[in-house]
């Protein structure tokens, strides 16, 4: 099954408060020509190896034009694919603990370093999306995104936690493999499914074992029509890492730049 991790990096700021992205740029004191720019760029890109998609908007381009400022440069290509590449992999597997990924450029001598320098769960209210015939209600979550698989000959699955919610067929077979946005918090033995980015049921964790530890896309044979999704208000528990990049240049000059991220439960990763 192909894993995708999404990483869309944005400021957290009001609505009716948004800047533009040249008036953030002088905001901190930095030309466009001094930002990272393509570090957690404005266009979607792919790592061939994991099929891990990175997303940035423009507050994700204002995070690197701090670093870029420090480091009193702008980045040259490599820094910023390498900035990216290790920031996707820091947010996948790793933790306080575990060393920094650092990368030497053998041409120029530019060193780059990120690592998680902090680690939380975070609880607030989100929109999530839902497939309203399969789901009656959304109980507060704590977010998990992975993927797991049916052990059981046939699993219901249910619009609520718990066998007093209905049935939505149709149930799902042995070896499925589906998407667990979440557990409930109140109910832990129940997971809460996705398909096609919203919430499509609920299954007995006792009959799901897991697969992945990566966002992984649920093996769906129909997509739900958008007229046939809603939205629930509902407080998630997420995961939340302060993430440190570092670039040094050979020349001994350093830039670095800190970013707490939570990832929500669709799978992206949001700057809070």
């Amino acid at each position: 099954m192909k894993k995708n991790l999404f990483i869309i990096l944005a400021m957290a700021i009001p609505i009716a408060g948004c800047e533009s992205l040249s008036s953030q740029y002088e905001a901190i004191g930095c030309g466009v020509g001094g930002v990272l720019g393509g570090v957690l760029g404005n266009q979607a890109t792919r790592n061939k190896s994991s099929q891990t998609r990175v997303l940035a908007t423009a507050g994700g381009a204002a995070l690197g034009a701090g670093l870029g400022c420090l480091a009193g440069r702008k980045l040259d290509e490599w820094t910023q694919r390498q900035l990216q590449e290790q920031t996707v992999q820091v947010l996948q597997s790793s933790t306080p603990a575990s060393p920094p990924k650092v990368v030497t450029n053998p041409s120029t001598g530019t060193q780059v370093k990120v690592e998680v320098v902090e680690q939380k769960k975070a609880t607030s209210t989100v929109a999530v999306p839902t497939i309203k015939e399969r789901v009656e209600t959304v109980p507060p979550f704590e977010v998990i995104n992975e993927s797991y698989r049916v052990t059981s000959d046939a699993l219901n699955v249910r619009t609520g936690p718990g066998v007093d919610y209905r049935a939505a067929p149709p149930a799902l077979k042995r070896g499925t493999e589906v998407l667990v946005l979440g557990k409930v918090i109140d109910k832990p033995d129940w997971m809460v499914l996705g398909q096609n980015g919203a919430i499509s049921g609920y299954a007995y964790s006792g009959l799901l074992s897991r697969v992945g530890s990566a966002r992984t896309e649920v093996v769906e044979k129909t997509k739900a029509p958008s007229t046939n999704t809603g939205t629930a208000e509902v407080a998630v528990t997420a995961p939340c890492k302060k993430v440190k990049q570092s670039v040094t240049f050979s020349d001994g000059k350093t830039g670095d730049q800190e970013a707490t991220l939570c990832q929500q439960p669709d799978g992206t990763w949001l700057i809070t």
